[in-house]
């Protein structure tokens, strides 16, 4: 059986003018069942996560405590808040089997940003020829390389933005430009 950390801080405050002292004695007295209803949060977020998805678990408790973020409560006529905040962690034993999986996934997005900064360059270059190309159109060579050219950069701004949206972590910068393609 494994666990998730969940390192807690409660925010705690009252509208009545309250000694610091007495205060204290209300957060002494109700800390016990703030901390039960998040220990309760998590288990109900963490029931279906396994073992190795820590991030979805903070997102999931925070969601819960933005849903309700003052919890109220009162003994007799003096009500005090309690505002919660929540971070969540992997289990230590989890740690050495998902390192792997983090070294292996850091490698994946490397190569992805390096073919990415590849194609884009291409793609430049290959705007500059077709503006050096369009340059000389009447040389009937020139303009069949031209042509050529332009084919070849449609092909690849097709293939970036294809990269593009098949890729989770697409970045948001717009999606190539298919070049134009001029008729003779």
């Amino acid at each position: 059986m494994y666990a998730f950390h969940i390192r807690a801080t409660f925010a705690w405050s009252s509208q009545e003018s309250l000694r610091s002292e007495v205060l204290s004695w209300y957060v002494d007295y109700f800390q016990p069942h703030a901390i039960q209803r998040l220990t309760r949060l998590a288990a109900d977020a963490a029931r279906n996560l396994p073992p190795h998805r820590a991030a979805d678990l903070e997102l999931a408790l925070r969601q819960a405590i933005t849903d309700e973020p003052t919890w109220r409560y009162a003994r007799g006529d003096i009500v005090i808040t309690c505002q919660p905040d929540a971070t969540v962690r992997l289990d230590e034993r989890i740690m050495p089997t998902y390192q792997p999986h983090v070294d292996r996934l850091m490698k994946l997005e490397y190569q992805f940003d390096e073919q990415l900064r590849r194609a884009r360059y291409a793609q430049e270059l290959s705007r500059r020829w077709a503006a050096i190309l369009n340059e000389h159109a009447g040389d009937e060579d020139i303009a069949d390389a031209r042509e050529h050219l332009l084919a070849a950069q449609g092909e690849a701004a097709r293939w970036i933005n294809e990269l593009l949206r098949s890729h989770p972590r697409a970045p948001t910068e717009p999606k190539a430009p298919v070049p134009p393609q001029h008729n003779r």
